[in-house]
């Protein structure tokens, strides 16, 4: 594909307070065009815009930048879809999954990309290509700066497209792998037919021999757009000689720094390039919106490759299982260690029984201790429950920046990613409230019935939707751990007042409870605590009774008192438990849609096709 621009400037908001005004020009007034089967290099010195232009021509404009001209495909406007299709992207930061091997990388990068199953073959050509099949099964972090971004290249050539853009491929190389590097993008230029634009800051004079065509900016104006080649001549049509000894590429860079950049001679470059590729002046209008392109759709195909790679990286590795371990050791020791606690209702249970439950009073006692073990646990197994899945809020921060990448390539959808993540965190939650519970089955002696695990299970679905949209409002670490702190705050609201309050003090707690966990954020995991305890209370915890006496005695004297007190901690209480299960269903619904919307706020790319 050719490409052709005109008159492009991008002003970006200005944030240096010593320098006065709202835009600071990076761009001004540029024109040019890039060759199909050519290697364009776009040189120039620190703070020229090198990398402005060239996310211009990428279609990445930062937010609230005032950007004004027309970019050309083969002499078509561009179109977000089709662009990022034909297009391929590769900046300066080559951050990475590092838990992947090079061979994992483009093979999972192929299979987001591919329509086809069979693309291992696609891979391997492709990393023979880039001379880098020698290291395919090395971790991405024990490799070389320059393996890594030809690892990157590797990425993006999967997807076959039409146009290469490279931000600084070549920093931090030295200049035998610079020369080797530039010489192997023009051999496959030449070879695939394919648009290959880079920036690079001062090739040695083997990698600009390489270069098809020379772009030279100098305070975001263009001096030169053409062959490399000419380049040399066109210094010299306007006084610029260089020394006998000295490479032209060297001289060049030396020209572009100068001080008097802003000359005449400097200004009838500038004109003449104008000239060259600029059309009739026309009216200038600024565009400062980007464009609105947030993908929701779900592909199936990519939510398992998503999964794939989640497991692969983030399961059962060594950091993993430490923190399994260690949250294991916090949580289940207090209650072993306090097991003369938890058998203190078991013995007092058990010399009831054995002296009969004809006496109102032990009848009382009886039935008491075991409603109040039972509150006791299931406050424990709620608030576990909250401290568990309350990680998940760092689930997305990490990989942020790397999902925001592949997103602005259109690899997989915001929904693909948003159940990939909320899967994998399930079943890891699962696994670990199944090993919490099993534990205290067989350690407490009495109490612990099937419904906890049903409990469990069920109630990493419902809180697990609240803590992933709380890592979706931001990446700011320090901002996260606040969230984390306040959910365990109020997650321990409903458990304190069980423990320490009498019920006069129990009761006005209650009313802040209501008003905590009554807020739209919390309804998800408060209506179903709320079923749980209706549904448990007034159908299963009857069935822990032994006997018909304890068992009429809970009916009609312990459970009316009961609902009137948890009534004013939790007034949803008085509604049916269909109903109060019907609106746990709902709102967790309402949190996913909440939580999608806001994750693809944060991952959606900063997309401006049009200019102006």
């Amino acid at each position: 594909m050719d490409i052709s621009w005109n008159r492009i400037s991008v002003h970006v908001p200005n944030r240096n307070t010593n320098n006065p005004g709202k835009y600071a020009h990076i761009l001004e007034d540029s024109n040019g065009c890039a060759r199909r089967g050519k290697l364009l290099a776009i040189m120039g010195p620190s703070g020229s815009g090198k990398t402005t232009f060239l996310k211009a021509l990428v279609g990445r404009i930062p937010p609230g930048s005032k950007t004004s001209g027309t970019i050309l495909g083969d002499g078509k406007e561009r179109k977000i879809s089709d662009w990022i299709q034909r297009s391929a992207y590769v900046d300066q930061d080559d951050s990475i999954y590092d838990q992947l091997s090079v061979y994992e990388t483009v093979l999972f990068a192929a299979k987001f990309r591919s329509k086809q199953d069979n693309v291992e073959s696609k891979v391997t050509n492709i990393l023979e290509d880039l001379r880098i099949d020698n290291i395919a099964h090395n971790k991405m972090n024990s490799i070389s700066g320059g393996e890594r971004k030809r690892a990157m290249i590797a990425v993006e050539l999967v997807s076959d497209p039409d146009l290469y853009f490279l931000d600084e491929p070549t920093s931090g190389l030295d200049t035998f792998m610079t020369i080797s590097f530039v010489k192997l993008l023009k051999e496959y230029a030449v070879k695939n037919n394919k648009t290959i634009v880079l920036t690079i800051h001062q090739p040695p004079q083997g990698a600009f021999n390489a270069i098809d065509d020379l772009m030279l900016l100098a305070k975001g104006k263009t001096i030169y757009c053409g062959e490399a080649k000419k380049c040399e001549k066109y210094f010299n049509n306007f006084g610029f000689f260089k020394n006998e000894e000295g490479p032209f590429s060297d001289y060049v860079l030396e020209v572009l720094v100068r001080k008097d950049i802003e000359s005449a001679q400097f200004h009838q470059m500038i004109e003449a390039n104008k000239k060259k590729y600029g059309k009739d002046e026309i009216d200038v209008k600024y565009k400062k919106s980007n464009d609105s392109y947030v993908d929701y759709s779900l592909n199936l195909k990519h939510l398992f490759l998503l999964l794939k790679r989640r497991f692969l990286m983030f399961t059962f590795t060594q950091k993993k299982i430490i923190e399994i371990i260690i949250k294991l050791i916090f949580l289940v020791l207090p209650i072993i260690y306090n097991r003369s606690y938890w058998n203190r209702f078991s013995s007092i249970t058990d010399n009831v029984e054995n002296r009969g439950m004809t006496d109102q009073i032990n009848l009382t006692i009886y039935v008491e201790n075991i409603f109040i073990f039972t509150l006791v646990f299931m406050s424990y197994a709620t608030l576990y429950l909250s401290v568990n899945v309350s990680k998940s809020i760092y689930a997305i921060a990490p990989e942020s920046q790397l999902v925001r990448r592949e997103m602005g390539v259109c690899i997989y959808s915001v929904t693909s990613y948003y159940l990939s993540v909320f899967i994998h965190e399930a079943i890891e939650h699962i696994i670990i409230n199944l090993i919490f519970i099993s534990t205290l089955y067989f350690t407490v002696n009495r109490g612990i019935s099937w419904i906890y695990f049903i409990f469990m299970i069920i109630g990493v679905i419902f809180f697990l939707p609240v803590y992933i949209m709380l890592g979706s409002i931001t990446t700011d670490y320090r901002i996260l751990y606040i969230f984390s702190i306040l959910t365990f705050i109020i997650s321990l609201i409903p458990v304190i007042p069980i423990f320490f309050f009498p019920e006069h003090i129990f009761k006005s707690i209650g009313k802040l409870c209501y008003v905590v966990l009554g807020s739209p954020l919390f309804w998800s995991p408060t209506y179903y605590v709320v079923f749980f305890a209706s549904i448990f209370f007034k159908y299963i915890f009857v069935s822990l009774l032994k006997t018909k006496e304890t068992k009429e005695m809970y009916r009609n004297i312990v459970m009316p008192k009961l609902i009137d007190v948890l009534r004013h901690i939790i007034p949803k209480l008085s509604l049916h438990f269909s109903v109060i299960g019907i609106l746990s269903i709902c709102t967790t619904g309402m949190v996913v849609i909440m939580g999608l919307f806001v994750l693809g706020r944060l991952l959606k790319p900063d997309f401006r096709m049009k200019m102006s």
